[in-house]
Order: C-alpha cells, then sequence, then structure tokens
C-alpha cells in the first residue's frame, strides 16, 4: 500500500473517531479498502460519488416510502450512509488539501452542504420525522428497533390482520362493521399502548414521536373511526341536544332585542333623557334665590311709598 494513500485512510479513521466520540463508529471497511486501491488524487472523487449515489438513494427511498410513512425503518440505511460519507468527505484530505474545502471551493451555491442539511441536519428529513427515536442509541448499521417501537409495531400489524379479515364491503351506509367488535380487543390493546408509552410523555405536544409509529397510528384511528369502519361513538338523536345549544345562543341576543326594542323602552328613554342633573337643581335654586330676593325688594319699596305721612294741621296762618 503507498504511503500516501495509508495516510488517507488513517486521518480519516482518526476524524470518525474525534467526530463520533466512540470506537465502535468506524469508516466502513469496504470504503477503507476502497480508498486504498484508489490513487491519493482521486479518493476526493471517490468520496464525493459515495455521498452523491447515497443522497439520492435515500430521497428516492423518502419518496416512495412517503405514503403510508415507512421513512424511518426502511431508509435508515441510506441516512447512515449519507452521513457516513459527508463526514469523511468533510475531513479526508487529498494531497494536504481538505476534500470538501476542494470540491466546494468555487460552490457559491454549496451543493454538497445544502444536500447534507437537507436529509441529516437538525431540520433535516431524517430529524423532522425524529426518526431516531425508533431506534437504540448510537445510531449505526448495527441499530435495532426500541422495544417500544417493536411492541407497537406488532400490535399495529394484528389489527391490521383483523381489519383484512373482516373487511367492510358496505361504504356506503354509516351503521358500524363487522369489525368493530371482532377487532375490538386489537384496537383497544393498540391504542392503550400508544397512550402509556408515546402519548402520554409527549402530551399535548407530539414533537418526539417517531413518524411512522405517528403515521401509523392515525391512518388506524381514521379507518377505524368515520373513514372505513364507522366504529368511533355515533350521537343518535340529538335533536334535544341541537335545540338546547340554539336556545342558549339566541337567548342573549333576544334579551338585548327586547330591552332596546320592546314595550314601555320608550318612556324609560324619555325619563331618562329629561332627568336633571344635579348642576339643573343648583342653578333652579340659585335662580329661585335671587327671585325671591327681589321680590322682597319691591314689597319693602311699594310699602314706603304707600305710608306717606299726611301734614298736621297747624293753626292758620
Amino acid at each position: 500500500m503507498p504511503c500516501k494513500q495509508f495516510q488517507f485512510v488513517v486521518l480519516v479513521q482518526l476524524c470518525f473517531l474525534l467526530v463520533s466520540g466512540s470506537s465502535n463508529f468506524l469508516l466502513p471497511a469496504s470504503l477503507s479498502l476502497e480508498l486504498s486501491t484508489v490513487p491519493a488524487v482521486d479518493q476526493c472523487k471517490v468520496l464525493l460519488e459515495k455521498f452523491s449515489n447515497s443522497s439520492s438513494m435515500f430521497t428516492r427511498c423518502a419518496t416512495q416510502y412517503a405514503k403510508p410513512i415507512f421513512m424511518c425503518r426502511y431508509c435508515v440505511h441510506d441516512y447512515i450512509d449519507v452521513r457516513t460519507y459527508y463526514y469523511a468527505l468533510e475531513h479526508a484530505q487529498s494531497e494536504g488539501i481538505n476534500c470538501k474545502d476542494l470540491l466546494t471551493s468555487q460552490d457559491k451555491v454549496e451543493i454538497i452542504r445544502a444536500t447534507f442539511d437537507y436529509i441529516v441536519a437538525d431540520k433535516g428529513l431524517w430529524a423532522k420525522g425524529f426518526c431516531s427515536s425508533c431506534y437504540t442509541s448510537p445510531l449505526n448499521h448495527t441499530s435495532k428497533l426500541t422495544n417500544n417501537t417493536d411492541t407497537f409495531f406488532a400490535l399495529f400489524r394484528s389489527v391490521n390482520d383483523c381489519f383484512q379479515a373482516h373487511p367492510n364491503n358496505n361504504r356506503t351506509e354509516t351503521k358500524k362493521s363487522e369489525a368493530c367488535s371482532k377487532c375490538f380487543n386489537d384496537y383497544n390493546n393498540l391504542s392503550k399502548f400508544y397512550k402509556e408509552n408515546f402519548l402520554r410523555d409527549q402530551f399535548p405536544y407530539l414533537d418526539g414521536i417517531c413518524f411512522d409509529i405517528l403515521d401509523a397510528m392515525n391512518s388506524t384511528q381514521h379507518r377505524w373511526g368515520t373513514g372505513h369502519y364507522n366504529c368511533g361513538v355515533q350521537l343518535t338523536g340529538n335533536l334535544p341536544l341541537i335545540l338546547a345549544i340554539l336556545v342558549v345562543l339566541v337567548t342573549p341576543i333576544a334579551f338585548y332585542v327586547l330591552v332596546r326594542w320592546g314595550p314601555g323602552t320608550r318612556r324609560a328613554q324619555e325619563r331618562v333623557l329629561t332627568q336633571r342633573h344635579i348642576r339643573n337643581f343648583i342653578s333652579q335654586a340659585q335662580e329661585d334665590n335671587t327671585d325671591g330676593a327681589q321680590e322682597e325688594s319691591n314689597g319693602s319699596q311699594g310699602g314706603s311709598d304707600g305710608t306717606q305721612e299726611e301734614p298736621i294741621p297747624g293753626p292758620s296762618s
């Protein structure tokens, strides 16, 4: 093995140890062997090709299993490959130049970084679906589904098998299907397990629940309810309830209408409009006092004029 090629492989392995923080997360042996047979000047191109293929495979897988959603379970290995090859590309060197810098030095759009962010970053597809919560940690090619995830999908398969054994052939009718009684125990076990092991820890938010689990439960609940089997709670004879609600809603409106335009409201408004203010009373009292004073003054003057003394007759001169 040429010295430069050997140094390249060792350097990449060390970078993976530093990034992962675990001695178990190493560059795949197949990739190490392949890089050892490639000239040093072409090793960056090999990593770029690996990253390109893995990212396209993941995108294809995620799109293919978009409905029903199986992305977390079926696309995990493609996701790990994208992460692995990007880290190798980011930390590897060729001729003393970092591969990522060498390949993106003229790339203002940063296609490689944008592709990585779309899949692996904190706001990528994998993170948006909280897919890592389906698996044991740390996430690698040897990771397995958690016990709760395994149990959930086992119960989910039981419900689906029961649904298939009792299809609803009268979908145009609103009556309950036969599956409502035959599959009740299976559905109840699934719903109870979901609430106790997933929904209870995240309620009222659903962040953190693996999207495969969330989509499977939502689709099952929809089929169980009005979506297919009509097994949900159906309200019968709800006319009295509707009438009671209408009465409660109409009562405030009728009250304000009667208050505004009912009998006697006109006279009440006139009384309110003609009611005197305290200022009016004060002004009226002042006017009354003034008028009284003037009358007393006039009376005193009239009295003095009417009581003129007659001249006393004296001796005639």
